[in-house]
């Protein structure tokens, strides 16, 4: 008794076994969390201790930098000095001669070889042109010297005078990199110098690098000195700051694979002495390594926020007056690394030592097993006849138990019996009504008698109306009813909730029972409530391949769809046969849609007037082998199946794809009301045409009014949302269902097309021509196209012409057919007309 030696085991693990397991594990718990703690503890003071490590390193960093930036401004001063006392007394200064050279919109001084001093936007040089440049080529010695005291590290300084005068160290070719028609003073280093910006008027560092030309030059920035005589800023001296002025931070050999990056007060990352590391890092290059790269990319922000629990350590130094940012990065881990290694062999020794302590667990476990195997072994005789009548609870054969000296084991018979009865009578009886249900009647049901099935049709309707306290209240007279009339004749039965069945040897006609329950009339809360009914009977039969519920079940779908005397007997040769061909229509529709059988026909709508063919209709088909088979054969099949909407869905995709290989051509697809009612298909319609990238005026939404109009104003708004998308709307069908001129002035479509069954005699019956001439007027008066359907023969074709109808369809324009005949089928009405 495998189950008992458990329970025993079990005990004793819990009692005894289970605290010391548990008090092991709790030791070890604690240990290993104190030494967590402890190690947490000293990694924290080691991050301490390396933060200000990292804060004095990067003081020290930027300290060089500031004083690269410091050496640049005072130096740029220093000529600014030079250049300021010697225009100032421009009007008094000597004349020496220049020699002058004038080419594509430029004076320029011939005689200087390293710098270029030149003038523009000038038509002839005069005695003041000649002073200026004169003063510039003699700042040709100093901006030299000064140039080279840096080195490599600023590749070129400038001398702007006002928008004309420029000196530019080293020598360029004027005619390739400055335009005739510049003027300094629009250039973002000129008029930021200016009093307005620099009321102080002292030498500043101005970033350049958000400039367009700025990374073709590796230019970061410059610094900037304004020129003035007599209160009026007049130019500017300026020195550029390319990356390799910064290059050297690179060279530094930082601890624990720390980097440097520079940024401008905007976040702007400039330069990153690892340019991959920081790549890798926070996805994003600096100016520097985009220029190193040759790359055009725009320079993007750095706007990581480190979090108390961030892997990241930085330390930031503001550098000087420069607006930049230095920013010293390093990884937490790096600082954990010796740590993390010591802990990882710690824990290692006590896994080692956890894994021993398992196996000797899992050798007295073990040993305990076994023992309780032998100690159960004598008592196991008894349980196991309870054990076994357990097994049979859901079978209806009474329990048998022999009286045992064990009082215990009395008081568990005993129970075990009342259980029993408890569950067959949940098993086989319905709460509600106390009648047996449908488990009970397929156990009960002999082939020798007859079955009559009840249907309650508005029980819902009653229970939405009245509420569910009202409807049990008259679903339980009604069964008091049911049983006071056949209670002597039949056994009843409730097999769903509005389904009652009535079991035994039939006498009577269906119609008799039929009147009799429609008699039934209850009172509830003064409440007169008519019941409404349809009934269905099959009778024994012993050819018959159905079973007597089978059969009464197909019965009572037949007489549901009957609009008056809703009752009906089983016909084995009627009804069988549709039964079949259900069955059979609703293999063949599944195995369609696992082997993507369902298929998009093309069926041309024609432009009366134009004579050309722009529109279709798409149409499912079902192919089966070598043939194509209309929806007339499998469409019901779908309904039963609720399949309907995965039919719009998959045509859907289909034509929207069709529409994309035909840009010019509109494209019209069949929907119901339904389908955007209750199988929410709007979002799926807006997913698939993002996702296709169809032109939503190319396409048609033809609305089939065939079920019960339901919530009218949501139907509207769902119009409304298809028309905003760009599609169109059609009523389908026109004349019938739902569709009349009032809804049809709510909907405010684009096409009308017409019912078939008016059009397919509107040659021969005047009823027919005169509802269609008025459907014709009252579209003008909507100011909606109309689309004559089934126009079949050229006598037809001929009088929806001469009542103006714009568009026709039909065989006699051509048939459906598959997408690569649209091509063929464009051609209609081009060669010759119809």
């Amino acid at each position: 008794m495998q189950m008992l030696h458990s329970y025993v085991f079990k005990k004793i693990l819990r009692s005894a076994i289970v605290p010391i397991v548990l008090a092991e594990v709790l030791l070890i718990i604690v240990i290993l969390l104190a030494s967590y703690y402890r190690f947490e503890g000293n990694k924290e003071l080691v991050i301490e201790r390396s933060t200000q490590g990292f804060e004095s390193l990067t003081s020290e960093l930027a300290k060089r930098m500031e004083q690269e930036f410091s050496n640049v401004i005072n130096d740029a001063t220093a000529l600014k000095k030079i250049i300021e006392p010697a225009f100032a007394n421009i009007d008094t200064g000597s004349n020496s001669i220049l020699n002058f050279g004038s080419n594509k919109g430029f004076f320029f001084v011939k005689d200087s070889s390293i710098a270029s001093i030149y003038t523009t936007n000038v038509s002839q040089l005069t005695e003041i042109d000649k002073r200026n440049l004169q003063m510039l080529y003699l700042m040709i010695l100093p901006v030299n010297a000064i140039l080279e005291k840096h080195g490599k590290k600023i590749d070129a300084a400038w001398i702007n005078i006002g928008s004309k005068y420029s000196l530019f160290y080293p020598k360029i070719n004027l005619y390739e990199e400055v335009s005739p028609d510049l003027d300094a003073t629009q250039q973002s280093y000129y008029f930021r110098s200016a009093e307005k910006f620099n009321p102080e008027r002292k030498t500043i560092f101005i970033p350049l690098f958000n400039e367009s030309w700025a990374l073709s030059i590796g230019q970061i920035g410059a610094v900037v000195s304004p020129i003035y005589k007599d209160n009026n800023m007049i130019g500017v001296v300026g020195i550029s700051l390319t990356s390799q002025s910064a290059k050297k931070l690179s060279e530094i050999a930082l601890p624990l694979n720390a980097y440097v990056m520079i940024t401008d007060e905007e976040g702007y990352l400039l330069f990153s002495s690892n340019e991959e590391q920081s790549v890798k890092d926070f996805s994003i290059a600096s100016f520097t390594g985009l220029y190193k790269d040759g790359k055009k990319e725009v320079l993007k922000k750095f706007t990581y926020s480190p979090s108390k629990n961030s892997n990241y350590l930085f330390h930031e130094h503001m550098l000087g007056d420069s607006h930049l940012k230095l920013i010293l990065v390093t990884k937490k881990s790096e600082l954990e690394k010796d740590f993390v290694d010591i802990l990882v062999k710690t824990r290692n020794v006590g896994l080692a030592i956890l894994i021993l302590i398992v196996l000797l667990h899992l050798y007295l476990y073990q040993k305990l097993k076994i023992s309780t195997e032998q100690m159960t072994s004598e008592i196991t005789g008894p349980i196991s006849d309870v054990s076994s009548a357990s097994n049979r609870l859901f079978y209806e054969e009474a329990f048998k138990f022999e009286k045992s000296d064990i009082k215990e084991l009395n008081v568990l018979h005993t129970n075990l019996e009342k259980a029993h009865f408890k569950l067959i009578n949940q098993l086989y009886f319905d709460a509600t009504s106390s009648l047996s249900n449908q488990k009970k009647l397929l156990l009960d049901i002999k082939e020798n008698e007859s079955l009559i099935l009840v249907k309650i049709n508005n029980l819902k309707d009653i229970n939405s109306s009245y509420g569910t306290e009202i409807g049990e209240a008259v679903l339980k007279d009604f069964v008091f009813k049911l049983q006071d009339m056949y209670k002597n004749y039949f056994e009843i039965y409730r097999v769903d909730s509005d389904v009652f069945a009535l079991l035994g040897v039939n006498k009577k006609d269906l119609s008799y029972y039929y009147n009799e329950v429609q008699d039934i009339i209850l009172v509830k809360d003064n409440i007169f409530i008519v019941l409404n009914f349809s009934l269905a009977m099959a009778e024994p039969s012993k050819i018959s391949e159905l079973t007597l519920f089978t059969r009464a079940g197909i019965a009572l779908d037949e007489a549901e769809k009957q609009e008056h005397l809703k009752y009906v007997v089983f016909d084995e040769n009627k009804h069988l046969k549709d039964f079949q061909n259900n069955v059979k229509w609703a293999q063949k529709l599944q195995y369609a849609f696992d082997e993507s059988r369902l298929v998009a026909y093309f069926q041309p709508i024609y432009n009366i007037k134009e004579n050309c063919v722009y529109k279709f209709e798409s149409l499912v088909r079902m192919i089966d082998e070598d043939k194509v088979i209309s929806p007339s054969f499998f469409l019901g099949a779908a309904a039963r199946m609720g399949k309907l909407s995965d039919i719009t869905r998959i045509m859907l995709k289909q034509v929207f794809e069709t529409s994309v290989n035909f840009p010019e051509i509109e494209f019209s697809i069949n929907v119901s009301f339904e389908d955007f009612e209750q199988a929410d298909l709007l979002p799926e319609i807006k997913n698939l045409m993002k996702r296709s990238k169809v032109n939503a005026s190319n396409i048609i939404f033809e609305l089939l009014e065939t079920g019960t109009l339901g919530d009218e104003e949501k139907i509207i708004e769902t119009i409304q949302e298809l028309k905003r998308l760009g599609c169109k709307i059609a009523i389908d069908d026109f004349g019938t269902g739902n569709s009349n001129f009032a809804h049809l002035m709510l909907l405010n479509v684009d096409y009308i097309k017409i019912d078939g069954q008016f059009i397919k005699n509107i040659d021969k019956d005047q009823q027919s021509l005169n509802i269609t001439t008025t459907v014709k007027a009252f579209a003008d008066m909507t100011k909606s196209q109309t689309i004559a359907e089934f126009v079949a023969n050229k006598e037809i074709f001929d009088v929806v012409k001469e009542l103006g109808i714009d568009f026709a369809q039909g065989n006699f324009i051509s048939e459906p057919k598959p997408a690569s005949q649209i091509g063929k089928m464009l051609k209609i009405g081009k060669t010759s007309s119809l």
